[in-house]
């Protein structure tokens, strides 16, 4: 598993992210994204992570 990319340390995959994002747009009625942490680009990291929501 720690060689495989669709894998994060805690064994969530894009498509539970991808289900999560579905199910989450179906409950708040509008768009959202999921990014994993380490999917930020440096640039823009601190701007993301002040408007970031942790659920």
């Amino acid at each position: 598993m720690d060689d495989n990319p669709i894998f994060d340390q805690w064994g969530t995959t894009y498509f539970n992210l991808s289900d999560l994002a579905a199910e989450l747009r179906a409950l708040l009625g509008c768009e959202i994204d999921i990014i994993p942490s380490q999917g930020l680009k440096p640039r823009k990291r601190h701007r993301i992570l002040e408007d970031a929501i942790t659920l």
